[in-house]
């Protein structure tokens, strides 16, 4: 696996899926989400830049590497996962299972819908996640890579001073615009607009994940909306990822006699069924997913409001469809009803899930859940 360590060079903005029309629409929203597509998009075409240009693009072998967007067939480029960067330190978003209680962490209490004290419009086999005294945060903090380590492993990150806000990331900077006459260049009525642009902070960067794809050592890539330029350095054989994640017998020696566990999104995904992870079923009131050597149900989620993305078409030369994702820090909670634990394990520890899984979109980890929580 490869990491792309990027570094932006001005302010930059990911919109999302809201219509922005001059003269309608005056106030552009912007994700501080880090969009996967995003950055494949300018990966693929630092590629292209390196390679000869647009003309490779009449070339088959190039689509061996990079996306086909005629087509719509992946080549041997995939994102696995998208991140900030602070120092040397990943970062990652707070799992939502996580809320301040006073000036400590505390977990959501998994709660019994069944004795008759909860009235909800759950189905049966689900149960309702509490949360008491929680500090609702405006956006969610980022937690490092060893605390994530533990949260999962079981253990809470630390007190509150542990979570990294996105202040300390990032600082959002309102830009107001007008449009101007062609001829004249005079401002033309009633076309003001606003956008929300980010500035990371000075020891900040992004680290992309992938494999399949090789550019120079170093160099220089447009991201975002308005193409903003940023500076790229290239490693190979990175695997910081995987370092963080549970190895396999850790996770099965975690379950406990309940066998439940956690599934954590790192990154946003993308499922035909709004929450619902692909490949679940409703079988008897309960989500079930179903291979020949396990049968796992979903027990609770902890997920956050929706967000709307979209993007541009190069085929149609047109703005896509706005589609939603279930946001990065979403953790579902699983329960094994039969079969092999390992073989969870290999089907959804650091695997991407849902669409565009090749884009880097739906990176999920396998957590342990402590009974008592």
């Amino acid at each position: 696996m490869s990491e792309f360590t990027i570094k932006p060079l001005d302010t930059f903005f990911f919109r999302d899926g809201k219509p922005f029309d001059m003269g309608e629409n005056t106030f552009a929203s912007t994700l501080v989400s880090l969009i996967p597509s995003n950055f494949y998009g300018a990966i693929a075409s630092a590629y292209i830049a390196q390679n000869g240009g647009t003309d490779i693009l009449n070339d088959r072998k190039t689509f061996e590497v990079i996306k086909d967007v005629k087509t719509g067939r992946y080549g041997s480029f995939v994102i696995k996962g998208v991140f900030f960067k602070k120092g040397d330190k990943l970062l990652f978003p707070t799992p939502l299972d996580i809320y301040k209680k006073d000036e400590e962490l505390a977990y959501a209490k998994i709660m019994n819908t069944e004795n008759g004290k909860f009235i909800t419009s759950l189905k049966m086999g689900m149960k309702v996640l509490l949360l008491r005294g929680k500090s609702k945060f405006d956006i969610n903090p980022f937690i490092d890579q060893q605390d994530f380590k533990n949260y999962l492993l079981g253990d809470l990150p630390g007190d509150s001073e542990s979570l990294i806000s996105y202040r300390n990331i990032f600082e959002i900077e309102p830009k107001i615009g007008i449009k101007k006459d062609r001829n004249s260049f005079a401002a033309e009525e009633g076309m003001l607009y606003r956008v929300n642009y980010l500035r990371a902070q000075k020891d900040v960067s992004i680290s992309v994940f992938s494999t399949g794809i090789k550019l120079y050592n170093e160099g220089f890539l447009k991201i975002g909306g308005k193409d903003k330029t940023a500076y790229y350095s290239y490693k190979n054989d990175n695997l910081c990822i995987k370092d963080v994640s549970l190895d396999k017998s850790m996770f099965v020696n975690g379950i406990g006699k309940e066998n439940y566990f956690k599934l954590y999104l790192a990154t946003p995904a993308i499922f035909d069924n709004g929450w619902l992870i692909d490949g679940f079923e409703e079988k008897s009131g309960k989500f079930v997913y179903e291979k020949d050597s396990f049968s796992i149900s979903i027990i609770a989620a902890a997920i956050d409001k929706s967000k709307v993305i979209g993007g541009w078409d190069m085929v149609k030369k047109a703005p896509k469809a706005g589609f939603k994702i279930v946001p990065e820090g979403s953790v579902y909670f699983l329960k094994l009803e039969k079969g092999s634990p390992q073989s969870v394990f290999d089907e959804f520890n650091c695997k991407n899930i849902g669409r565009l899984k090749e884009e880097g979109f739906g990176l999920s980890l396998l957590g342990i859940y402590k009974e008592g929580e």
